[in-house]
């Protein structure tokens, strides 16, 4: 399955106005089409793993429900990496972690 020239079309339009817009325009010469589709394929197909369904019944969802986003953004070495969740995901209690 390849990318459609559609898809890699709109990516290089986004990445350059919103690398306009933010001062970031070197960062769609980093853009690797076949990096970039690899990692939509993995983002859909984490979709279907045991983990999003077991979350999405918590949380009384359908997995029509879902929509899909890829951030797009320059990698950085770092000592930790972690998730901050501001909210439960389930309860929306900003006071619950």
């Amino acid at each position: 399955m390849k990318m459609p020239e559609s898809l890699k079309t709109a990516m290089l339009e986004s990445m350059t106005t919103v690398g306009g817009e933010q001062g970031e325009e070197r960062l769609k010469a980093l853009f690797k089409p076949r990096d970039a589709w690899e990692a939509i394929k993995g983002v859909w197909c984490s979709l279907f793993a045991i983990r999003p369904w077991v979350s999405l019944a918590k949380a009384g969802r359908s997995f029509h429900d879902l929509n899909m986003a890829v951030l797009v953004q320059e990698l950085v070495e770092a000592k930790y990496a972690f998730v901050l969740h501001t909210v439960n995901p389930f309860t929306h209690d900003k006071d619950e972690l």
